[in-house]
Order: structure tokens, then sequence, then C-alpha cells
């Protein structure tokens, strides 16, 4: 969910060039292999990527209405059943 949230503000929202690429980035290093700390590490592994996914959260948090919170948080009590 929070990869098509993202990805959605990318594409569509967010009209400054740098949170694109901030976002866009912390996908990319979520994805790769390749890391600080290299993700075949059992546990410690995702460690640096959960943290820089908060980075971009935190970053874009601000900037999303409350519309969008909103519908976020029914979205996420709908699939996780609370």
């Amino acid at each position: 969910m929070l990869i098509k949230v993202l990805t959605n503000i990318a594409g569509r929202r967010l009209r400054k060039i740098s949170l694109k690429v901030l976002i866009l980035g912390c996908l990319g290093y979520f994805i790769l292999p390749t890391d600080l700390i290299p993700d075949i590490l059992a546990g410690v592994g995702y460690a640096d990527d959960v943290a820089a996914l908060g980075i971009a959260f935190n970053a874009i948090s601000g900037l999303l209405s409350a519309a969008v919170k909103m519908k976020a948080q029914k979205n996420s009590r709908k699939w996780l059943g609370k």
C-alpha cells in the first residue's frame, strides 16, 4: 500500500522535483539488494530500507491533504481487518 501511495504521489500530485527524486530514490533503494546493509543478512538487512522509506514518508506526510490521509486510513483498516 505504501509503495502504491508513494508512486501515485510521485507520478501525479507532487510538483517539487526534489521530493519526486527522494521518493523514487527511496523506492529504488528498497528494491535493490545492494545497499548500506546487504538484504541477504537476515533481519538486519532490511533495517536501512525501512529507515529510507520512513524518511520518504515523513518528507511527504505534511503535503498530503486530510482527505488523502483519511482514505489511506480507511483502506488500511479494511485490508488489515481492524
